[in-house]
């Protein structure tokens, strides 16, 4: 019962913030920003797992930020 209410509570955060960032940011920064989310999803499984990224997924985050980078310079 407690990993569905995790599932649950994760699922209405993420919408929730995903909608005040459409709001606050922009449909265009805030898509250019949802692309983060694999990168992150590597930083916080090594901040709090201690599970060390593949090579293929330092390198596709880094291929991603770059990305995100020049999509908002260019903004």
């Amino acid at each position: 019962m407690g990993g569905i209410t995790v599932a649950l509570v994760a699922q209405v955060m993420g919408f929730l913030l995903w909608f005040l960032g459409v709001r606050d940011l922009g449909p265009v920064t805030a898509s250019s920003i949802s692309i983060l989310v694999p990168a992150s999803a590597y930083l916080f499984a090594l901040l709090i797992l201690g599970k060390v990224p593949t090579e293929m997924e330092v390198i596709g985050s880094a291929i991603t930020l770059t990305g995100v980078l020049i999509s908002q310079l260019r903004a």
